[in-house]
């Protein structure tokens, strides 16, 4: 069964770690699958997909859109 994890942050909104420090413990973790879904950001996008190549791990284009609702604040994720 693969390892997937489709809601990850990179220091370009919340996260901690720069695209390329995700990718590295995704792997080291056995996660064959990952999604880099920043708050209102794609900055990550390119360095993590430019960064994968070659290595055991798929990278699917994400976002975290914050959005408002009928009065309720929303987190929207889109992928790809």
């Amino acid at each position: 069964m693969s390892r997937i994890d489709l809601h990850m942050h990179t220091c370009f909104s919340d996260g901690e770690f720069i695209p390329e420090e995700v990718i590295d413990r995704a792997i080291r973790n056995n996660v064959e699958i990952i999604s880099i879904s920043d708050h209102n950001s794609v900055k990550a996008i390119e360095r993590a997909l430019n960064y994968s190549k070659g290595k055991n791990i798929k990278v699917i284009p994400g976002i975290e859109i914050d959005c408002t609702f009928n009065n309720i604040d929303l987190h929207l994720l889109g992928y790809n």
